[in-house]
């Protein structure tokens, strides 16, 4: 059983809203049905996550996982092909969640049901867009076909973060090494050339005084800091399980530059890739909007996606919709305006999504072109003040001498 979050109306136009359990998402809508109420939303009631609980790196396993589903799905069920899938004992992870999943489907489960159930009994792996775009595939019979754009999908964003974290091992194998030098020399080198400094009654220069007086405050209260520095993570792990503060969150992660940009262009290519996929299949407006605010992960834009399946509900027109959100490129809206009057809004929908998932790879691209020379800078900035600060008092107390 699940628990699910609904907001209804009733026959005389009321909004009902409130929580119940049921099966699965179609038995709570039959449930809500029987009672004379017209589903507005419903979602289900996830557990708040466990502090510090990080779920394993699968994103190649999964990602495999559905190139194979997409492969053998396309000439059998899905049943028949989880079937031929958990016969692979020699991969572990792919013989567990094909029998997993295949218990769920051969005893009259959804897919994304399963997929569902997979995250909440053993390890939480299937990302939300996954389980999105898989029930989308369901609703509108073009399974198989989601299958596909799945598994190129998800190969692209494996490969992408892979060369993002590539392109972070040589910046952090300096990071490390400064940080170790910059410990080395403010416990040990800085105090040991201040107090020689000293004996002769020399006034230390000014980056010296700052980093030594870096060195007695990290001594002095290095506990306190490190204290500090955990209690703070503990409390944002806490607080960010509230999703008001998880909205906040991710909306001003939206307005980080550059991030914020890369952020938007990908929700907006998963928005506009559900739509096309959705629409093509012949899938009413209304539904479709009902399921598409599951779809992106940043929830700033699945609570704009709330207010398209209420406007649309009230009659407004799709295009119109767009137009007024300043969140999405107003590059986009004209083409959705042209395809909403030229009967062709579906293939618009996927010009768009092409459109961002373009210019989202440029932009990635070029973030992992500038960020290792930035980290370089940074690092060689901070050792540069480090020499400074030695080299200095060693320069004035040569000349003491010398005079």
């Amino acid at each position: 059983m699940q628990r699910f979050k609904f907001k209804a109306y009733d026959l005389e136009g009321k909004i009902v809203d409130g929580e119940l359990d049921a099966e699965d998402t179609f038995a709570a809508m039959t449930i809500l049905r029987s009672g004379s109420l017209s589903v507005a939303e419903i979602s289900t009631v996830k557990n708040k996550r466990r502090l510090f609980v990080r779920r394993k790196n699968f994103d190649k396993q999964v990602t495999f996982f559905f190139r194979q589903l997409a492969v053998l799905a396309d000439g059998s069920t899905v049943e028949e092909s989880l079937a031929s899938m958990k016969i692979q004992k020699e991969d572990r992870f792919l013989h567990d969640v094909s029998e997993f999943l295949h218990e769920q489907i051969s005893a009259g489960k959804k897919f994304y049901y399963a997929l569902e159930r997979y995250n909440a009994d053993r390890e939480e792996i299937f990302s939300e867009y996954v389980i999105g775009m898989v029930r989308i595939g369901e609703e509108s019979g073009r399974l198989t076909e989601i299958f596909e754009l799945l598994a190129n999908f998800l190969e692209k964003e494996f490969i992408r973060r892979e060369k993002f974290r590539s392109s972070l091992i040589y910046p952090k194998v300096l990071f490390s090494i400064a940080v170790i030098a910059s410990i080395f020399l403010l416990t040990f080198v800085l105090p040991t050339f201040a107090m020689m400094f000293e004996s002769f009654n020399g006034e230390l220069p000014l980056p010296t005084r700052i980093m030594l007086s870096i060195g007695n405050f990290a001594n002095s209260y290095g506990i306190f800091l490190i204290v500090l520095i955990f209690s703070a993570i503990i409390a944002f792990e806490y607080f960010y399980q509230d999703e008001a503060i998880r909205l906040r969150v991710d909306e001003i992660r939206l307005q980080i530059p550059i991030i914020g940009r890369l952020e938007k262009l990908t929700a907006c290519m998963y928005i506009f890739r559900a739509l096309s996929v959705m629409l093509k299949s012949g899938m009413p407006i209304d539904e479709a909007a009902m399921i598409l605010k599951t779809v992106p992960p940043n929830r700033f834009f699945r609570r704009v996606l709330e207010n398209f399946h209420e406007n649309i509900l009230h009659g407004m027109a799709i295009p119109r919709f767009f137009e007024q959100q300043s969140i999405f490129p107003r590059t986009l809206t004209s083409l959705i305006f042209a395809g909403y009057h030229s009967g062709k809004l579906e293939e618009m929908f996927e010009k768009c999504a092409d459109y961002c998932e373009l210019n989202a790879d440029e932009l990635s691209t070029r973030m992992q072109a500038m960020i290792e020379p930035t980290l370089i800078i940074c690092l060689a900035l901070i050792i540069f003040l480090f020499v400074i600060s030695v080299v200095l008092p060693m320069l004035d107390l040569m000349m003491q001498i010398g005079g």
